[in-house]
């Protein structure tokens, strides 16, 4: 059986998206990111890294981790 869902109407929704603006507009968040490397040793002895990228939202206060799977989606397909 599925969970209840809960039923909004317009204005509910309306002020629902205005506290959420209201919110981002006060942490005042960006976007950051850093490049990681992924290093292995092949079989001739070779030392290879390969890039990675990770993406953070940086709010005041904290970071949240927000990449998303296909953000290294080049990666993977290296990897296949």
């Amino acid at each position: 059986m599925a969970p209840p869902t809960p039923i909004l109407t317009n204005e509910q929704i309306i002020r629902e998206r205005e506290k959420v603006e209201s919110l981002r507009r006060r942490n005042k968040c960006q976007l950051r990111s850093l490049t990681q490397h992924l290093c292995h040793f092949e079989d001739n002895r070779e030392y290879v890294c390969i890039p990675f990228k990770r993406v953070f939202q940086q709010c005041v206060g904290h970071a949240l981790e927000v990449t998303e799977a296909a953000t290294n989606g080049a990666l993977k397909e290296r990897d296949e």
